[in-house]
Order: structure tokens, then C-alpha cells, then sequence
């Protein structure tokens, strides 16, 4: 019977609503001046979830399995691979036909599927399926790519480009509603660049 009560009361125990005070959480977010992108959307999503993962550090048990993030890494990777071989090909991307594009995705895909998440997709009949239509919406990304950059003014000029501590970009300074100094880093998809009146601009591409 006692335990009994002891589990009921639990059961009816509701958390409290009281926030982090200000010097509770300089605390237990010491040395999180440096954020991410995707930190920042975590807190925006659910502050609860923020606070698990980057507050008290706890991390999901990661099983062998294909989830929808790593999903998104993989069309990420294939599409860095397609702009890094055209580069390191020194192919004109004005003389990429769709033939072109579906050759040279065939060369450079095989190591991608090979490296992504310990090759789960050559390990089941099922996961070779999943990779058979990922694939083709790979190849029509590439595509589309490729038109869209022959019928503009704008090239590649670099993929998967990181911004923060040591990387080619600084970190983006941010100030806080208090006072309080961050830098933002991340990874920018796609920087295309063009040449026009005697003028160089710039185009970053975000591929979500």
C-alpha cells in the first residue's frame, strides 16, 4: 500500500513552470558562447528539448538505423560531391547536359552511399530499395542543378562552406537582449558567385 500511495503521488506530481534564473543559466551553459544554427532552431522548436541536450548534455542512444536527419545529410554529401567533381574535373557547366550529369553522378556516388552512415544502405535488401529512390531524386536534383546554373549568370563557387572558430568564414557576432556576446556558426550549402559590370556578387544557396 505504501508504494502504491508513493506511485500514485508521483504520477499526480506536475513540474513547475519557474524559468532558469539568469546566473543559473550562465552555469549551465558556460563555455556556449560559440552556437549553432541548428541549436538556435532546437530552442526555438522546444526550449525543454534545448535544455536536455545542450544544458544537461544528455544524447540520444544512436542505433544502426536511417533516420530523416541522416537522410537530409545524404542528399547534402551527394550534392557537395556533384559541385566538388565538376570543380575538381574543371568541367564547364555550361557544356553539362543531363547526359552529363547523370554520368558523372554515377562516378561519384558510390564512394557517398559507401561512407554514409557505416553504408546502412548496402546492409538489407530493404535499405537498397530506399537507396534505389533516393537516387533517382538524387540524379534529378543534379539536374535541375545543372540547368539552373547553365540558364543563369551565377557558378558554383564553393559547397558545404563552414563559418565559425577556425573555419575559411568567422563566426557570426550575436548580442543578446542582455548585453551578452555570441558568435553563431553553421554550414552554408551552396556559394555561387558571378561577374557582371564589372562587379562581383554573390549568391548563397540554402538547399532545404
Amino acid at each position: 500500500a505504501p508504494r502504491a500511495a508513493r506511485m500514485l503521488e508521483a504520477a499526480s506530481r506536475r513540474g513547475g513552470q519557474e524559468a532558469l534564473s539568469p546566473e543559473d543559466a550562465r552555469m549551465l551553459y558556460a563555455g556556449s558562447a560559440v552556437m549553432s544554427v541548428s541549436r538556435l532552431e532546437t530552442f526555438s522548436r522546444c526550449p525543454f528539448k534545448h535544455f536536455i541536450r545542450y544544458g544537461l548534455g544528455a544524447a540520444e542512444e544512436r542505433a544502426y538505423e536511417e533516420r530523416a536527419l541522416d537522410l537530409g545529410s545524404f542528399y547534402h554529401d551527394a550534392l557537395e560531391a556533384l559541385i566538388h567533381g565538376v570543380q575538381a574535373r574543371q568541367l564547364d557547366w555550361a557544356a553539362l547536359n543531363d547526359e552529363a550529369v547523370d554520368a558523372l553522378m554515377e562516378e561519384l556516388l558510390p564512394p557517398v552511399i559507401a561512407a554514409h552512415n557505416e553504408g546502412i544502405f548496402l546492409s538489407s535488401p530493404r535499405h537498397r530499395a530506399t537507396l534505389f529512390l533516393l537516387v533517382n531524386t538524387i540524379r534529378a536534383s543534379a539536374r535541375a542543378i545543372a540547368r539552373q546554373i547553365r540558364a543563369g549568370g551565377f557558378i558554383p563557387l564553393s559547397a558545404e562552406c563552414r563559418f565559425g572558430p577556425g573555419e575559411a568564414f568567422p563566426p557570426l557576432p550575436l548580442i543578446t537582449a542582455d548585453g551578452q556576446e555570441a558568435s553563431l556558426m553553421g554550414v552554408i550549402d551552396r556559394i555561387d558567385t558571378a561577374d557582371i559590370d564589372d562587379a562581383r556578387y554573390y549568391r548563397v544557396v540554402d538547399y532545404k
